[in-house]
């Protein structure tokens, strides 16, 4: 008998989560992103593009985005991790990392303001967390 109570408790357990989880999905999409995909055809950054991007800014979260461009390559690094990742452009205004690790939502006004949100995954396979550009 005890062992059916452990199973029931169990299961109602799981149903939970799944709800939660579920709840959680269908939350905003500012804040957090389940994974970073890459686009079907990644393809590098045109220059024009890639102006656009190239520059330091300050995150919610205290640390700073990197971008920069390494001969006819364009790289991100966010915070005090030094590593270059490789960035493509998926559309006028976003760029993701090719290893997935950084997912980079800019948007220009007229005046030269900068605002947007990186998604950070820390490690493979680690849900991202979101940081706006202030």
């Amino acid at each position: 008998m005890s062992k059916l109570v452990a199973f029931i408790a169990g299961a109602c357990a799981l149903v939970f989560t799944q709800q939660a989880v579920f709840a959680a999905d269908t939350s905003s999409s500012e804040s957090a992103i389940q994974t970073i995909e890459l686009p079907v055809h990644a393809r590098p950054m045109d220059i024009d593009t890639a102006s656009r991007f190239v520059g330091v800014y300050e995150l919610s979260n205290g640390e700073a985005l990197k971008i920069v461009k390494r001969g006819q390559s364009f790289f991100a690094s966010v915070g005090g991790d030094d590593t270059l990742h490789y960035v493509v452009a998926t559309s006028k205004n976003t760029i993701v990392s090719t290893d997935r690790h950084l997912k980079i939502h800019l948007e220009h006004d007229r005046d030269g303001n900068v605002s947007g949100e990186v998604y950070i995954a820390r490690k493979a396979n680690d849900i991202p967390v979101m940081a706006a550009i202030r």
